[in-house]
């Protein structure tokens, strides 16, 4: 198991199909919306960090890119989407809302969230 991972599937069974919420059961409540995730958040001093990791080649769906959007309008919010692999983690592409694909490896990315977190924490 993955010293930083805290759900072991050969113990504890399959985090997916045990764990992750099942929204459909809001689908009714919520027509025609639907709910999304965020993959990684972190605040810092009331800002906040969110991003959305995609394989390489997927896309993000037209209502889940609006929500990131409307995030990223907000002073206090800071959206990127980034593709690439989990396992290894691997970024290749980086991309804040209403900017173009860039590549990255994972020094970049790390390098991109310890300036943001510089900012966040001199605010």
């Amino acid at each position: 198991m993955d010293e930083n991972l805290r759900w072991d599937c050969d113990k504890d069974g399959c985090y997916k199909r045990l764990c992750l919420p099942k929204w459909h059961v809001l689908n009714d409540a919520l027509s025609p919306c639907r709910m999304t995730d965020l993959d990684g958040i972190v605040e810092r001093r009331g800002r906040f960090l969110v991003v959305e990791w995609k394989a390489p080649g997927a896309s993000v769906k037209r209502a889940q890119e609006r929500a990131l959007d409307a995030l990223n309008r907000l002073d206090q919010f800071t959206v990127a989407i980034v593709h690439g692999t989990s396992d290894p983690m691997e970024p290749k592409l980086y991309r804040a809302p209403f900017g173009q694909d860039v590549p990255t490896d994972l020094a970049d990315f790390q390098q991109r969230c310890s300036r943001w977190f510089q900012q966040a924490s001199d605010r």
